[in-house]
């Protein structure tokens, strides 16, 4: 063959000759001795020696020929390309043009049933033995540069594909044509291996099974009996000088990587429009674990982790300041028209017009005279009721109702009934939910800033140089809270003081934290970054005990274990429903949800065991009738069928990280379950399991969600003086979680429980919310939980919470309530729980059409927190004597940002504890200086509603004072001074005096 040639007469075949020889590589059976492996494992060697055959053979490789190799050797990370089959879809065309039946006596019958018990789990093998069957097998006349020609031709007809890709080929052929073309020119083998490129996974050909047997596979093998070659390493073969791999992390695609490496002059630095590389986290076991993997550094940032997608946004701002946006995911893919809704956001955010603006507009945007840049943000679901971002699942339907293209859907709007707001437990994510909940995103980090590359900049000047940059939109656009730990005092230290933070942040039902070096670089193998969550911790997840229905194999667990489909990989989970009618009927037929499936937790070793338990059960197939089993089971909808059910249910332990809701499912189901134990029917029977019932209430407590109802249940109970049952989120059960948390966490890093008697400094900063009050760092207010059991004030969680700002006109909704209450006579006073005065608003209260269709682009940013009011309000116990359900009037600040939360009572009751003010002579908070009452004295009703119990209180304690004085004074302010006008209006001369309706003390 002529040494000359170009890239484009590189036979398919000389590719396939390395895929053969990889896939000819033995697996090693599993030893009793660990030895230390000498040398690269044989699959690299084996690419070594063909890199350099080909060299050899076509010393002058064309442009683009590196980036084939690779997106053919590694069809997974080919991102840009999908085909938008499966191995179902896939073996009907296959069959068609192999001109065979799929029948089940049929020559095909092996490419439908590729996943059956007597099959090895491979498409391609199926393929490869149905050609040789056929005596189809041809020499392939096929070059490198046709293949990929091709199966760009093929992805252009997915629109999941990339828009480069789509537009590549404008007058593409059907798949049908397109698949012909390419398995008919091809040899049984290369047919084999091109199926799997397609189906983007060459594991099952590259490294096939040698043992069928669930005994054999588990217990003789194990995931270490074969080296996989990895994209890194295959690099470094491909390029010594390593251009190519640093490339790929600033550029982290191949076609990009390799045009890098193909072009001498061309430097490795990351480029609008092009992913960057992700670091991958390394996981913390605990918190002393996570300290020293970090210990070279004198100062580390606990960064709160946000439930929610990660966005890498790219934007190029050109001459005429119009702003072009490129969102790339997690997996490198591009998403800009699917995260078309937060485009807006990110132009705020960033200070710069929005499109078609008008010329004077774009004169006044862009302070700070961006043309391109990359920063990294979490789009997460923003609730304005609950001010906070919220549950996970709940941004799935804000991402498709907003998104443009193939990935749009409309949500179709529940019933009436099916919705609650309060316990959050409606079926479907419920969209904009009426206009208060929106997508948002929280900064972390910037990447690059014109033309400048700042992955060599140490992770405190990028997020100064990020918080300079980017505009905080309350609600909208926020920055990522975090914490500083001091590592200069030893890792014990910091140890026990991330303790600290990380049991606030599970207190709070926060994911987890990430740690981050102050001089770190930007994937930095020397000081990576942490991620701690608590389910990272041996036996700290959130753990079940549940029943199993069923069993299967799971294609990707099992090409993880290298594990064929007589494996059950994979249990289906499920719960009693009907747990009440068998108490009251053991004859009864148990009625289960199968609500998800779990396939990780269990080591080899528990999984024969496992495998060998289930076929003792005698299971029967699922293809069986119903009523076969002595049970009813309804799947929920999105889980492939089993492939047996147990005559007789299984315990099992299961754990995960959180909880979270399928699509279309009212039934909470573990993130990320792994399995810690299935019991034998002699050790422990399946009626030890939770109940449905009871497994909702276990993960509404785990998220932070009050049950249904209980909203009103409270209502009726200080309509009639009871004492209302504590909030999940409530002071005293966010201080117990947090207390037992940091306990668990010292002990699981083998230390005391006892906290340091030391205030940590800077504890969590709070860019988004910076108002006057007490920081997190100082003292906090410690409520006593015998005496405050009913109050709902707590320190406020990590996430950003901010007051409710529209970005554009939403929806008003009218609520309709009977006005049935009527002010209070203060001479027939018998009780602190008082009916309150009925909701009218005010003539403030109500907004014209024009106010409420304010853009965002012109909302003034809030005035400052006057210094006055901020000092006043300082060591002071709040109470917003106003209706649970009233709207915060516009222009006036939110409660939450004026006080902090730790300083705010939900009740006049629990005010006047937290005050002293108590009959039974308890005494007042150690820290309370002051009581402050805020009144909205528009209507004469509120304003002269807590007066009256607070004189009728005073007139009795000063009764038995023996002093004749009040040790907590109490002092009742209008609302009027928590409004920005009021602000703007009094500048440095505003007075509280000049707003105070009464002090008593």
């Amino acid at each position: 063959m002529d040494t000359t040639e170009s890239t484009t007469s590189i036979p398919f075949s000389f590719f396939a000759s390395l895929l053969r020889e990889i896939s000819f590589i033995p697996r090693k059976k599993k030893k009793t001795r660990a030895t230390r492996s000498s040398g690269n494992p044989p699959a690299v060697e084996t690419f070594r020696r063909w890199v350099d055959e080909l060299r050899r053979l076509y010393p002058d490789l064309a442009p683009g020929t590196t980036a084939t190799v690779f997106k053919l050797l590694f069809p997974e990370d080919d991102i840009a390309r999908k085909y938008g089959m499966q191995e179902k879809i896939l073996a009907r065309y296959l069959a068609d043009i192999l001109l065979v039946s799929t029948a089940s006596d049929g020559r095909g019958r092996g490419l439908a049933n590729w996943n059956a018990s007597d099959a090895v789990g491979c498409l391609g093998c199926e393929v490869e033995a149905v050609m040789q069957h056929e005596k189809r097998d041809v020499e392939s006349t096929l070059t490198l540069h046709e293949i990929d020609v091709l199966l760009t031709e093929l992805a252009a007809n997915c629109p999941f594909s990339s828009p480069a890709i789509r537009s590549a080929v404008p007058n593409c052929r059907p798949r049908r044509v397109v698949l012909g073309n390419l398995f008919r020119s091809l040899s049984s083998d290369e047919a084999a291996f091109l199926t799997q490129i397609i189906l983007k996974d060459l594991r099952p050909v590259l490294y096939p099974l040698q043992e069928t047997h669930y005994s054999a596979s588990l217990l003789q093998y194990n995931t270490n009996s074969i080296k996989m070659i990895t994209k890194e390493e295959a690099m470094k073969i491909w390029d010594p000088s390593y251009k190519m791999l640093r490339a790929f992390r600033t550029q982290a695609t191949f076609d990009a990587a390799s045009g890098i490496f193909e072009v001498p002059d061309a430097v490795a630095e990351p480029r609008i429009g092009a992913p960057i590389a992700i670091p991958k986290c390394t996981k913390g076991q605990g918190c002393l674990h996570a300290i020293k993997l970090l210990r070279h550094s004198s100062k580390v940032w606990a960064e709160t982790k946000y439930d929610g997608e990660r966005a890498q946004i790219h934007v190029e701002v050109d001459d005429e300041m119009q702003s072009r946006i490129t969102i790339f995911s997690k997996s490198k893919r591009d998403s800009t028209l699917d995260r078309y809704g937060v485009h807006h956001i990110i132009r705020e955010a960033l200070g710069l017009p929005q499109r078609h603006a008008s010329a004077s507009q774009t004169v006044q945007d862009n302070p700070n005279g961006i043309k391109n840049i990359v920063v990294e943000a979490e789009m997460v679901a923003y609730s304005d009721s609950l001010e906070r971002v919220d549950e996970f699942w709940r941004i799935r339907s804000l991402v498709t109702s907003t998104a443009m293209g193939v990935r749009h859907s409309s949500v179709r709007p529940e019933p009436q009934l099916e919705v609650d707001e309060a316990s959050q437990c409606s079926m479907a994510s419920n969209a904009s939910d009426g206009g208060t909940r929106h997508l948002a995103l929280v900064f972390f980090d910037i990447l690059y800033f014109n033309y400048e590359s700042l992955l060599h900049k140490a992770y405190s000047q990028r997020r100064t140089l990020l918080e300079s940059v980017i505009n905080v939109i309350p609600g909208y656009s926020l920055l990522a809270s975090r914490a500083p730990i001091s590592v200069k005092y030893g890792v014990d230290r910091a140890a026990e003081d991330l303790s600290t933070v990380f049991a606030q942040h599970i207190a709070d039902h926060e994911e987890g934290v990430v740690l981050k070096a102050d001089e770190s670089r930007y994937d930095d193998w020397k000081l990576p970054w942490i991620k701690l969550k608590k389910d990272y911790i041996p036996g700290h997840g959130d753990a079940v005990d549940m029943v199993v229905l069923g069993a299967g194999w799971d294609k990707d667990r099992a090409r993880e274990l290298c594990v064929a489909p007589t494996v059950f990989t994979t249990l289906y989970i499920g719960l009693l429903k009907n747990a009440d009618v068998l108490a009251a009927d053991p004859s009864a037929m148990p009625h289960f949800e199968c609500v998800f499936v779990a396939s990780y937790g269990l080591s080899r070793e528990e999984l024969e065991e496992l495998n060998f338990m289930l076929w003792a059960c005698d299971p029967l197939d699922f293809s069986l009738p119903e009523n076969a089993l002595p049970y009813d089971c309804k799947f929920y909808a999105g889980l492939s069928p089993p492939k047996i059910m147990l005559p007789k249910p299984l315990l099992c332990e299961v754990f995960g990280a959180g909880f979270t809701k399928a699509t279309a499912s009212k039934v909470y189901e573990l993130r990320f379950p792994r399995i810690t134990k299935v019991y034998r029917p002699g050790e422990r029977s399946w009626r030890e399991a939770v109940t449905l019932a009871e497994y909702q209430t276990i993960a509404r407590n785990a998220i932070g969600i009050d049950r249904p109802g209980k909203s009103e249940d409270d209502w009726c109970k200080q309509v009639w003086g009871k004492p209302s049952s504590p909030s999940v989120k409530s002071a005293a059960k966010r201080k117990q979680r947090e207390d037992v948390w940091f306990e668990k966490l010292r002990r699981a890093d083998g230390k005391s429980p006892k906290r340091r008697k030391i205030v940590m400094e800077d504890v969590r900063e709070a860019e988004n919310n910076t108002v006057g009050g007490r920081s997190c760092g100082d003292a906090l207010p410690m409520l006593l939980q015998d005496r405050l059991k009913d109050s709902e004030s707590y320190l406020g969680p990590t996430s950003p919470r901010a007051p409710i700002r529209p970005l554009v006109p939403l929806p008003v909704k009218t609520h309709s309530t009977p006005a049935i209450l009527s002010p209070i006579d203060t001479t027939q006073i018998s009780s602190l729980a008082l009916l309150t005065p009925a909701v009218t608003p005010s003539s403030k209260q109500k907004e014209s059409p024009g106010e409420s269709s304010t853009s965002m682009a012109h909302i003034a940013r809030a005035p400052e927190f006057p210094v006055i009011l901020r000092t006043f309000l300082q060591d002071s116990v709040v109470w917003f004597a106003r209706p649970t359900d009233a709207k915060r009037p516009k222009g006036r600040c939110p409660s939450r940002l004026a006080v902090p939360l730790g300083q705010q009572f939900s009740t006049l009751e629990t005010f006047l504890l937290a005050c002293g003010w108590s009959q039974d002579g308890s005494p007042p908070c150690p820290w309370a200086r002051k009581g402050v009452v805020f009144v909205d004295d528009s209507t004469e009703r509120w304003s002269a509603y807590p007066m009256g119990p607070l004189l009728e209180r005073r007139s009795i304690l000063i009764r038995r004072a023996t002093a004749g004085k009040i040790q907590v004074p109490v002092s009742v302010l209008s609302m009027r001074i928590l409004e920005y006008r009021t602000w703007e209006e009094a500048g440095e001369e505003l007075q509280v005096k000049d707003y105070c309706l009464g002090q008593l003390g």
